[in-house]
């Protein structure tokens, strides 16, 4: 199914609110990302005990009609569907499985190089690997994937590539085929 082109681009993350997310990072460079481009939302979607801090922050910083949350939507898929850009700003992560749907989803990845986030995302290729907590090279690179719809698709392309070349059901039996040979 082909995305809808659209003149608002929309950010994603999706995760839990809790520190290890560092949502604040992420909010403060689509702030800072504002000040240039108007043409986006950002859609943060989860819950958790950090979900009143987020949305204070938001609200203190004027930035409720652009910046969106969503409490455990009944379709979450829809939103990786609408999406143009998924942002991840973690501070430690571990295998991401929202990297793994925004990028079986087409989307191009902004990520915080933490964790195994450099086995899901291919720096230059799919999206762009962040030092945690760097706000400004987190919006740098928004920028860059927001004004280069081209570059957008491209990244999304092999964002699904990634997906589907390694981390398939037939290529995990594959590999476990492979592994069960090698012990025998």
């Amino acid at each position: 199914m082909l995305k809808k082109e659209n003149n608002v681009i929309t950010i994603l993350s999706v995760g839990r609110f809790d520190k290890s997310k560092d949502y604040f990072t992420g909010i403060n460079a689509i702030l800072r990302l504002r000040k240039k481009y108007k043409n986006f939302i950002y859609i943060i979607i989860g819950y958790g005990a950090l979900e009143n801090e987020i949305r204070q922050f938001i609200i203190n910083k004027n930035a409720s009609h652009f910046i969106k949350i969503i409490i455990k939507p009944s379709n979450i898929n829809h939103y990786y569907f609408n999406a143009d850009i998924f942002l991840q700003t973690s501070i430690y992560e571990g295998f991401s499985n929202t990297i793994m749907e925004a990028a079986s989803h087409s989307l191009p990845i902004i990520a915080t190089n933490v964790g195994d986030n450099n086995l899901l995302v291919s720096d230059e290729h799919n999206g762009y690997l962040c030092k945690p907590k760097e706000v400004l090279e987190i919006s740098s690179k928004l920028s860059l994937l927001l004004v280069d719809s081209n570059l957008r698709k491209k990244m999304g392309r092999e964002s699904s590539k990634i997906i589907n070349n390694k981390y398939t059901l037939k290529t995990f039996v594959k590999s476990y085929r492979s592994l069960i040979e090698r012990t025998d």
